[in-house]
């Protein structure tokens, strides 16, 4: 890696400067998934013909849910040996053409005739019409992508959703594959004049072409997990803390080893070096966020150890859409994000891992990724960045719980000697649980340490910290007692209510319904039953009126038994 710039990277207030690499990284990514969007230039034909088609194997208007088959086939695209059949259904969706309920057709590969989904790597196509003049149900005009030229194309509007489909060519082969099948199976055509068919319906609309929620992907050995996992997770606290506003803020998935999935709305990576290409920030993009996340195949504890898919991968994708003209662009972008945190978890190309999709170590790509450096100072000067108190402020007044804000309260009020967890559940009411969680929060945000003893301490990361603290009391116009006599009556409440879960559900267990003998005459002689262990459950019969005891008649009962005590329950 050798330097060749910077770049100004927008961090909350201010800005810093960051440095990058070239970074020539002995692998090119793979696209996982991918949502392929164009129209055909047909005039609506090959929609039409899908509508006869159906019609007439389904001998009715209705649509159809359960799919017609055909084949079997052996499509390039599952790299398997498998055969699999080709289906179409169809259903009414909400867009009307001279008042007619139009039908949206889904094509796509089963494993048998029993309707089967096909493997991880199919793909399906859904074909609808697209005219001038449709309407939804509700009178609103329908759109859809325009072309280069800015105008909105007739023709049988196609999407084809897959995995490991690389490009539109790709795309392109799996609809003809699948539209061939149909054509030989339900027509009295051979397999040449059923290509030759296709191949004259087929005609796509390069001007309209446009690909959407792109994914792209590195397979990693498994040894490596943890520290991929801690890259994103630093980037996750980076972007926390330097993006500029809370509309702007990502959102955070957590594994066994901490973070490993960061939802980031748009501009987010740009803060921390990966800036987002001009494709992605044109106004008809919509949604321009990034996710970023390492994962492991959802079987992986079936795995062997030598299976490809005992290893996990790192995967980043765009939300937006954008003409077929940036794909490369988008996808460049994407592998700078995978490859940069590899680097920032100390991999290069020797720890890839090769599987039936992905080849490692095959093409070379060259991308721009912050240096090892400037990311390590990053992490460790951002902490004292201004908008670190835009985080302590966050947490003290507008979480949607006031947990947060009394854990800090109990930190402040400790000052520099820190507190144990257990002396902020005693001052907090909170369970263990919940300020363990909450600390962790914290302390990604950068806001605390856990200094390390027995038992452990939780202290102010920074001075900043503890004193954005007194400078939120004091303006909300309070003193220092003022916000600790508010937090000790959110502690009594939340042991309070603590309390009478905790009574109401031994009062259930104690008096749980046994039905009584009703062959008894005297009433009280059931009274006196009621209040006996039954000799056959050991279980207490319920009064009459049990469910009308207050709080104070349910504790007096559960006192009297020796199972609650005055320092379990805290009354209001």
């Amino acid at each position: 890696m050798s330097l060749t710039n910077s770049a100004s990277i927008p961090t909350g207030k201010q800005k810093t400067t960051l440095e990058l690499v070239e970074d020539t990284f002995e692998s090119q990514p793979i696209v996982h998934k991918g949502v392929w969007k164009y129209q055909l230039n047909d005039d609506n034909e090959l929609y039409l013909k899908l509508w006869k088609l159906v019609q007439s194997l389904h001998n009715s208007d209705e649509e159809n849910r359960e799919p017609f088959l055909a084949g079997p086939i052996n499509p390039p695209h599952t790299a398997g040996d498998a055969e699999y059949y080709v289906g179409i259904k169809s259903w009414q969706g909400d867009h009307y053409y001279d008042g007619s309920n139009l039908y949206e057709y889904s094509i796509g590969l089963y494993e048998s005739d029993e309707t089967k989904p096909g493997t991880p790597a199919k793909a399906s196509m859904t074909i609808r019409r697209r005219s001038h003049g449709m309407e939804t149900s509700s009178g609103d005009a329908v759109t859809w992508p325009k072309a280069d030229d800015g105008d909105r194309k007739e023709g049988s509007y196609i999407e084809v959703q897959g995995s490991y489909l690389q490009n539109f060519e790709d795309a392109h082969a799996v609809a003809r594959i699948y539209l061939r099948a149909l054509v030989k199976e339900f027509t009295d055509l051979d397999d040449l004049a059923a290509q030759s068919l296709v191949h004259d319906l087929y005609e796509p609309y390069p001007a309209t072409e446009h690909v959407g929620q792109l994914e792209a992907h590195y397979r990693y050995s498994k040894e490596y997990e943890r520290g991929v996992v801690h890259a994103i997770g630093n980037s996750f606290a980076l972007m926390e803390i330097q993006g500029a506003s809370l509309e702007s803020r990502a959102k955070a998935k957590r594994g066994r080893y901490g973070i490993k999935r960061v939802d980031a709305a748009a501009g987010a990576f740009d803060t921390i070096g990966f800036e987002t290409p001009e494709s992605l920030c044109d106004d008809s993009v919509p949604d321009t966020g990034i996710m970023l996340k390492t994962y492991n195949d959802k079987n992986v504890h079936l795995r062997a150890d030598d299976d490809p898919l005992n290893h996990p991968k790192i995967e980043a994708a765009a939300k937006g859409t954008v003409h077929r003209r940036y794909l490369d662009e988008v996808r460049h972008h994407l592998a700078r994000i995978c490859i940069g945190h590899l680097r920032f978890a100390g991999l290069d190309a020797n720890a890839l891992v090769s599987d039936l999709h992905f080849t490692a170590q095959t093409g070379r790509i060259s991308v721009e990724t912050p240096t090892l450096s400037a990311r390590s100072q990053q992490l460790e000067s951002y902490r004292n960045d201004p908008d670190l108190r835009h985080a302590v402020e966050d947490y003290l007044r507008r979480r949607q719980t006031n947990s947060f804000r009394d854990i800090l309260l109990v930190l402040y009020e400790r000052g520099d000697q820190g507190a144990t967890y257990q002396e902020i559940m005693d001052k907090t009411g909170l369970a263990y649980d919940t300020v363990r969680n909450y600390i962790r929060r914290f302390n990604e945000a950068g806001i605390i340490r856990k200094t390390p003893g027995t038992p452990l301490v939780i202290t102010w990361k920074t001075p900043e910290a503890k004193g954005t603290v007194e400078d939120t009391i004091n303006d909300e116009g309070k003193t220092p007692g003022e916000a600790r006599e508010e937090r000790r009556e959110r502690k009594k409440e939340r042991e309070t209510d603590s309390a009478w879960e905790r009574l109401k559900g031994w009062f259930s267990g104690q008096f749980r319904g046994v039905e009584k003998d009703t062959s008894k005459e005297s009433p009280e002689a059931d009274r006196d039953d009621e209040n006996t262990p039954d000799t056959a459950t050991g279980e207490y019969t319920p009064l009459p009126n049990h469910s009308r005891l207050d709080c104070w008649e349910m504790l007096k009962v559960a006192r009297e038994h020796g199972d609650i005590t005055d320092t379990d329950i805290a009354l209001r």
